[in-house]
């Protein structure tokens, strides 16, 4: 059934006839009168008889009308209805990130969902970047949040923020309050690595600069690679955003001016096919959101 078919019987009723319906739609009288016509094919009954003794409604017409009389009205009290059920979300959606995630407008996006659908409950866990695309393409959990590293056909990937790597070692280190422009003077160093926690661009800086061929601590974990560059083992090359509190405290320094070629973009990745879809299309539709829009959420 097109229902724009019976949009165009309904204006034909309202109206009186189908010359004042295609006034009315503005459209013209002929495509008017076809409309009415593919609709009675398409039913085999006649809908309404049309001459010298003006227009009228047949049998048949009347219980149409009716019905469409019916949709209309459901039709005009879905907004509420959406509305009253919003609250009503209560499902389980599976976050999986890196462990080094610093967005406000990922935090915003978050707090401003509990508040729109607080039956809704969150599980976040930690995961290595490749592990989070194939967690995504499984429908292990509903939304990653990584760095793209090889991308998955099926997969959505909505982009969350640009993250700056910089090389740094802590306050014990022997090179702390150093400055190098060559990355060469330091590809001696040891180094402190993210294991699968590194993003392709940062992988291959790193490996075309020699950076990490001796190796002082690893982990999965970007927290207890902090733990072990505070801790003075080595140097490392990591998100700025993550460290930027021990960095201002003077706890860390960097070693480096930052470099384009150590930057990374953060994505958001969802399956289009998981089956709680719907619930994640509305956290993404806040994720797009500006911060202060959403902020405007709590009145303030």
């Amino acid at each position: 059934m097109d229902w724009n078919l019976l949009k165009v019987f309904s204006e034909i009723v309202r109206y009186g006839g189908i010359s004042r319906a295609a006034d009315a739609i503005a459209r013209q009288q002929p495509a008017v009168s076809s409309a009415l016509k593919r609709l009675e094919d398409h039913l085999g009954v006649v809908l309404c008889s049309r001459g010298p003794g003006g227009f009228e409604l047949t049998d048949q017409g009347r219980i149409l009308w009716e019905a469409c009389g019916r949709i209309e009205s459901e039709l005009a009290l879905l907004p509420s209805r959406f509305d009253g059920i919003a609250n009503e979300l209560a499902i389980e959606i599976r976050v999986v990130m890196v462990s080094n995630l610093v967005s406000g407008q990922f935090d915003a996006a978050i707090a401003r969902f509990n508040h729109l659908y607080p039956r809704c409950e969150l599980l976040i866990s930690v995961a290595s970047c490749p592990q989070i695309e194939e967690m995504i393409l499984k429908n292990e959990a509903e939304i990653g949040v990584t760095p793209k590293m090889l991308p998955q056909e099926g997969l959505n990937y909505t982009w969350l923020y640009r993250e700056q790597h910089v090389l740094l070692c802590a306050k014990d280190h022997k090179l702390f309050g150093r400055t190098f422009n060559d990355p060469a003077q330091v590809a001696d160093e040891y180094f402190v690595l993210p294991n699968d926690n590194e993003a392709l661009p940062v992988q291959r800086y790193r490996a075309r600069h020699g950076w990490g061929t001796s190796v002082a601590g690893q982990s999965t974990d970007m927290n207890e690679v902090k733990r072990m560059v505070l801790a003075g083992l080595g140097v490392a090359l990591l998100p700025r955003e993550f460290l930027e509190p021990e960095l201002e405290r003077g706890q860390l320094c960097t070693l480096m001016p930052p470099s384009p070629e150590t930057q990374d973009d953060i994505f958001v990745v969802t399956h289009p096919d998981n089956p709680r879809y719907f619930a994640v299309r509305r956290f993404l539709d806040l994720l797009t959101e500006p911060v202060d829009e959403i902020n405007e959420g709590f009145g303030g």
